[in-house]
């Protein structure tokens, strides 16, 4: 028997115990960056409703926003290597996918804040 067989790396838990000690803490945390993710998402989605002011184009314009440009966008990227490595600065979607993984790097809070500035604010 060898200490490898009981590593957790890779595999998927469910938490417990949210209302005291370490399950807290990680529902806290999970609570936080799903409240950060939902947060941006509805700020994107208010301003597109405040830029074609008009209720239909809005959302038809957050459902393509949120459903056909993020597959674009993969697919733009798996077929053009100039594009692989802009895509964490351009592509919201990608980018706050790093929101629900194992930690968060500076990086990718970089990735988050200029993508956001180019969709709110540009």
């Amino acid at each position: 028997m060898t200490v490898d067989r009981f590593r957790l790396d890779g595999k998927v838990a469910l938490v417990t115990g949210a209302g005291s000690g370490f399950g807290r803490g990680i529902a806290a945390l999970f609570a936080a960056f799903t409240t950060a993710g939902a947060l941006l998402d509805t700020m994107i989605g208010f301003m597109l409703g405040v830029v074609m002011r008009s209720s239909a184009a809005a959302i038809v314009g957050y459902f393509v926003y949120s459903l056909v440009l993020p597959g674009a966008l993969v697919v733009l990227a798996g077929f053009q290597e100039w594009f692989r490595d802009l895509q964490p600065w351009v592509d919201v979607n990608y980018a706050l996918s790093f929101l629900y993984d194992d930690g968060m790097t500076v990086e990718n809070w970089q990735h988050i804040g200029v993508t956001t500035l180019v969709w709110l604010w540009i």
